[in-house]
């Protein structure tokens, strides 16, 4: 009786094993990563090219975020600290919001993101949340998010209405990642280091994907108060360790100084096929990673510098990317490209692109 219910015992774990390392397959694909030189005009595809136009009062300048859908694109240009609205062709459809102390105005813009259903704007800002029509642009209503000091936190992500993740970069004690839920709050990641204030979500389709801490390359899945591993990036060589992650604004400034190592995702996106990643890596150099989510090839390589690329978003299974013209070389393939839409060369660009799905190398 006894030899019998060890093995039951020993039947039930090995269903569980098996059960959970099933589930972590599902959930976590590993990309092992040895930097090379790419040449990456040989690894994009490119869709469309697309002059914004129609806004010479206010040009853009430094495009900070950009939203994407059917309908339109929204930009945050963070030198003139305005929000635009553009067509799908390109052309300007009107300023969202301005910069003031009224209750529909905004002060120093942190962060701008869509509804899940892309119905609203949502921007973050010095003092809470504003909610504008994302079509017509309209101001619909502000949330405080009180008790919390707006002021904190740089970068949010809508879950429902009243309800979000936000991340806090400084040193007051607070959780990394906070969730917020109409006036309730909790702690979803703490860390103890210090964290560079770049980006930490983003969609894919209905997924809040959550990109890592400073000195971590795991891209999680937000899961009912819980996040859960997606994407591991693992480098072969120079990821910063453990014990040189900066605990304090002297200590990151001695780290970054000495730049030996791939220290953190800067921004991501994906599409159905692949998932892009910016790192910042060794010597303070932008590393781009594009990774397949469905055979595990990997590209990763220094950020072209005579391209002037800054991606900046995908929608279904293009990736987008602004292109200032005034920083393409002369020699660039993208030159060639967007010189095809016989426009001003004083125009930005949005391109799309695919990456080319090959086979790979057994």
């Amino acid at each position: 009786m006894n030899l019998f219910k060890h093995i039951v015992f020993i039947s039930l774990i090995s269903l569980f094993l098996c059960a959970c390392m099933t589930k972590t397959e599902k959930r976590d694909t590993t990309f092992n990563v040895s930097p090379s030189q790419v040449t990456w005009k040989d690894k994009f595809v490119f869709d469309d090219c697309i002059a914004l136009n129609g806004n010479d009062s206010i040009p853009l300048s430094t495009i900070s975020k950009c939203l994407i859908d059917d309908n339109q694109f929204i930009i945050y240009d963070k030198k003139s600290r305005k929000i635009f609205a553009y067509t799908r062709d390109g052309q300007f459809k009107h300023q969202i919001g301005r910069e003031g102390r009224a209750k529909s105005e905004y002060i120093n813009i942190k962060d701008i993101t869509f509804s899940h259903d892309h119905s609203l704007l949502y921007v973050l800002d010095d003092l809470g949340i504003i909610i504008y029509d994302a079509l017509t642009g309209v101001y619909k209503e502000r949330d405080k998010i009180e008790p919390l000091n707006p002021t904190c936190y740089w970068k949010f992500q809508v879950i429902g209405s009243g309800h979000y993740l936000l991340f806090n970069p400084q040193e007051d004690g607070l959780g990394e990642i906070i969730e917020y839920n109409n006036g309730d709050w909790t702690d979803v990641r703490k860390t103890g280091f210090y964290q560079l204030a770049c980006e930490r979500f983003y969609m894919n389709e209905d997924n809040i994907r959550v990109i890592p801490s400073y000195g971590d390359f795991n891209i999680c899945t937000y899961e009912d108060e819980h996040l859960t591993p997606s994407f591991m990036i693992e480098f072969e060589n120079d990821k910063l360790p453990a014990e040189q992650k900066p605990k304090n604004f002297n200590e990151f400034l001695k780290m970054s100084g000495e730049g030996k190592w791939f220290n953190c995702i800067l921004s991501a996106h994906e599409t159905s096929s692949w998932i892009y990643a910016n790192i910042l890596g060794p010597k303070q150099t932008c590393y781009w990673l594009f990774g397949n989510k469905e055979n595990g090839t990997v590209y990763c390589s220094p950020m072209p510098m005579d391209d002037g690329m800054q991606i900046v978003d995908s929608y279904k299974d293009s990736f987008y990317a602004v292109v200032h013209p005034e920083m393409v070389g002369e020699d660039s393939y993208i030159r060639n490209f967007i010189e095809e839409i016989n426009e001003s060369s004083n125009n930005l660009y949005l391109i799309s692109f695919h990456i080319k799905n090959e086979i790979p190398k057994e």
